[in-house]
């Protein structure tokens, strides 16, 4: 297991205002004597603000921190209904997810979009989670591999590290909860080989040493409190991205100390 592993909690577009305050007061008070993750919850839009003042009052461990689950690609600029990455940074966003694969595959995202993301949300200081991942299609053909190193090139291309961190989520399409039916499991053995090919390409691009101390790279894909330890038990897997199992307070803390 990776020391300090990462836990980012995609809420997505499932809780009201409301629900996601709750939730927090729930997780607070759950997780308060856990210690040894890093816990980065990403609410929708509308409760960044909220959150970010119930997050900043957490005087036990672990802190939590707030990401977004999206960002413009420029500061700004004529895009409608879109986020400026400087205006998330201020609203109290450490992180931001970038390149879902619901959001390729739904809102037509590409590569370029997801590289122009990438860029804008390191200019406002903001820690970017990069989402890769193949399809069952891709995998089934053999793929998988090409497939990952074209999506990690083109969405970090001309991109340069000094400082900066940043996080590389492998979330196989066919393997997300939102895949309803279609979903499959994932084994451990899977992800973790996913995992190689993507630090691989890393050095290729950063070197060995700015990938050993900025980036990190992280799973998604159905990640539950039953099979988290089957991942993260995995030195390659340095922490979960978590979809449904982050909206159930019990399901959520029980998976946390399960890391």
């Amino acid at each position: 297991m990776s020391s300090n592993p990462l836990v980012v909690a995609n809420w997505k577009m499932n809780l009201s205002l409301a629900e996601s305050r709750k939730l927090v007061v729930k997780l607070k008070s759950g997780l308060k004597n856990s210690a040894g993750c890093q816990i980065i919850l990403c609410p929708s839009t509308n409760a960044l603000t909220v959150m970010a003042g119930q997050i900043e009052s957490t005087k036990s461990k672990p802190k939590f921190k707030l990401g977004a689950q999206n960002s413009a690609m420029s500061e700004r600029g004529a895009l409608t209904g879109e986020d400026s990455p400087f205006d998330i940074k201020k609203l109290g966003c450490s992180y931001v997810i970038l390149g879902h694969s619901e959001r390729r595959g739904k809102l037509g995202e590409t590569d370029n979009i997801v590289n122009k993301k990438v860029k804008a949300a390191l200019e406002a200081q903001l820690i970017p989670i990069v989402c890769v991942g193949e399809s069952w299609e891709d995998r089934q053909n053999g793929n998988t591999d090409n497939h990952l190193i074209k999506q990690v090139t083109l969405a970090l291309k001309n991109i340069k590290l000094a400082r900066q961190k940043l996080i590389v989520a492998y979330e196989p399409v066919w393997a997300i909860s939102t895949a309803g039916a279609n979903a499959r499991a994932v084994q451990p053995i899977e992800a973790v080989t996913a995992h190689q090919v993507i630090n691989e390409t890393l050095v290729d691009i950063f070197g060995e040493q700015v990938v050993e101390k900025n980036l990190k790279i992280i799973y998604g894909g159905s990640v539950n409190s039953e099979n988290v330890r089957g991942f993260t038990g995995h030195s390659e897997i340095q922490g979960v991205l978590v979809g449904g199992a982050s909206l159930d307070s019990k399901e959520f803390i029980q998976l946390v100390k399960n890391v």
